[in-house]
């Protein structure tokens, strides 16, 4: 990447995590369950699910998990499932029984699938209709022996493991044909336990699974829907799928603000903007290609997005014609700009780009700002000695949201997650500068 620049770094901040009785990503819908059950949590493709509803399908599916898988003291659970509602009910019921819960992205090819399942070892996998449809006799072969189907139809008969090419037991069980529960609190888990293992693209190498702790999620969680004013009444958008990491930023933000979270189809992407009106979002969650589609089919009109109140960009370089753009379009939106490698759990630094010179200077790209509480970032060379402000750099980081290691790379890990000058930082491999 190009030069990103700074905006005056707040370091040393002091970290104000939960007890550690209370990191479990789920917590905050059972919390709102409790408060307002009949609020809407999830929308899609027309139909919603209440915190009520959305907890009982969780406390469910944990049960579930907990009575087939009573011996297993560390349980990560897979989930192939396509970007819905019930995708969000797999999430949160791994995390509500104290799983690690693993994504598999269903656009990936049968022999990724199979790579990541060779390096996981899951304990079960939680498919919906669009994953259960691309199950193999092969990939039934590697699939751990339980799998839970949350999806409105039935599993397809012609995935049925019980074929002479496949010598494993699968045994697949159908969540809505399960009673009823009365929703108890998730279950709880210590700030060093992994939330979440994400693998990355790939597109520099190996894809490469990053284990990330509760604590590091719940850290984020609350600093960014405090530092966003997410609140209640807000309707956000999900543009995103499991297997990337914004989907737990536009997932657990809006849940902890006790919002509803409205999820727009993967083939609907380009009619984004009637989906906004339609449903009057307040809040847009998207990587600025999306917004830059959108403009060059002429569907970024000046007003078209009046309902919006806050714009979330993130993942990639946020250009300043493109700002200009959007606040045409949603004049009564701030527009944030987002950055953050996966190892640092989502997002770690962050701008408001209403700010005076939040943009590089010469380069027309938005700067990505302050980190944000209980971060550190820095600039050093490549052996790892720290620069002055306004030299360019390696952007590193350090604090709260740090990965716990890379799955099965020790080596890796050591490299990437060095300790300089006494401390853990990350290495982003991103070139950027402090700006005065």
């Amino acid at each position: 990447m190009g030069h990103l620049g700074f905006q005056g770094f707040i370091l040393g901040t002091v970290s104000t995590r939960s007890p550690l009785n209370d990191q479990n990503l789920a917590a905050s819908v059972y919390r709102h369950q409790l408060a307002r059950p009949d609020a809407q949590a999830v929308s899609f493709n027309g139909q919603s699910l209440s915190y009520g509803v959305l907890a009982e399908r969780s406390a469910r599916l944990a049960g579930c998990l907990a009575q087939n898988l009573e011996s297993q003291a560390a349980v990560r659970v897979g989930i192939l499932a396509s970007r819905n509602a019930h995708a969000c009910v797999a999430v949160l019921g791994a995390c509500w029984g104290g799983a690690t819960y693993v994504p598999i992205s269903i656009r990936q090819p049968a022999e990724r699938i199979l790579s990541l399942l060779a390096q996981c070892e899951l304990s079960a996998v939680i498919t919906d209709d669009d994953g259960a449809r691309l199950l193999t006799p092969a990939l039934l072969e590697a699939f751990p022996q339980l799998i839970i189907h949350v999806g409105s139809h039935q599993f397809p008969k012609e995935t049925n493991a019980d074929t002479n090419t496949n010598t494993n037991t699968n045994r697949v069980i159908h969540l809505a044909a399960l009673p009823s529960v009365c929703p108890t609190a998730p279950i709880p888990v210590a700030a060093t336990h992994t939330a979440y293992i994400i693998f990355t693209s790939g597109t520099t190498g190996v894809p490469k699974g990053v284990m990330i702790s509760a604590g590091s999620a719940r850290h984020y969680i609350q600093h960014v829907t405090c530092w966003l004013g997410l609140e209640a009444e807000d309707r956000a958008l999900e543009t995103c799928e499991l297997s990337f990491d914004f989907s737990v930023h536009n997932m657990f933000s809006t849940w902890e603000a006790g919002a509803c979270l409205h999820i727009l189809p993967a083939n609907q992407v380009m009619n984004a903007v009637r989906y906004v009106q339609e449903a009057q979002l307040t809040v847009w969650n998207s990587v600025p290609s999306l917004a830059g589609m959108l403009r060059q089919v002429g569907a970024l009109k000046p007003g078209s997005l009046a309902s919006l109140r806050k714009t979330v960009f993130g993942g990639e370089p946020l250009t300043e014609s493109l700002v200009r753009h959007w606040r045409d379009a949603a004049p009564n939106s701030e527009v944030a700009n987002l950055y953050g490698p996966t190892e640092a759990t989502v997002f770690c630094l962050a701008q408001n780009t209403q700010a005076p010179d939040s943009f590089s200077r010469d380069r027309e790209i938005a700067a990505i700002g302050n980190p944000l509480p209980g971060i550190q970032a820095s600039i050093v060379d490549p052996e790892g000695r720290f620069l002055a402000p306004s030299v360019t750099g390696e952007l590193v980081i350090a604090g709260d949201q740090l990965a716990q290691r890379y799955l099965g790379e020790s080596a890796l890990t050591e490299t990437r997650f060095p300790t300089l000058q006494g401390q853990r930082w990350y290495r982003t491999g991103d070139l950027a500068f402090q700006d005065p």
